[in-house]
């Protein structure tokens, strides 16, 4: 099937398209649900924030996060071998070994972190 997938170009795609600006979509997506499980506030129409009312607070918190294309891509040996080849681990964790004190983009380091 990745064999398949591969020939006709279509994970290549996808992988640049996560280097590209989806995996700062994704670090936004699971910070929104993990705020949304977390807090004891909610926003209404009008961008204003009020407190849970505490009937509709669950006990358990319960965040669904979506799946990352690298998290399911490790879970293969052929997922392993194309992102070793892509480079975009590697440059992930150089982005971390040099900013991870003085990075001046939050979210960069943020989606190399989920990233990796």
């Amino acid at each position: 099937m990745l064999v398949s997938i591969l020939c006709e170009g279509y994970l290549e795609g996808e992988l640049q398209r996560w280097h590209d600006g989806y995996n700062d979509v994704y670090v936004n997506v699971v910070e929104y649900r993990l705020s949304e499980a977390f807090t004891t506030f909610k926003k209404t129409k009008d961008d204003d924030f009020v407190k849970k009312s505490i009937n509709s607070m669950p006990i358990h918190y319960t965040a669904y996060l979506p799946v990352h294309l690298y998290g399911q891509m490790v879970k293969h040996s052929e997922g392993c071998e194309v992102l070793q080849k892509c480079g975009h681990i590697e440059e992930y964790a150089r982005f971390l070994r040099n900013n991870i004190h003085s990075s001046s983009d939050p979210l960069k380091l943020k989606a190399a972190l989920w990233a990796l």
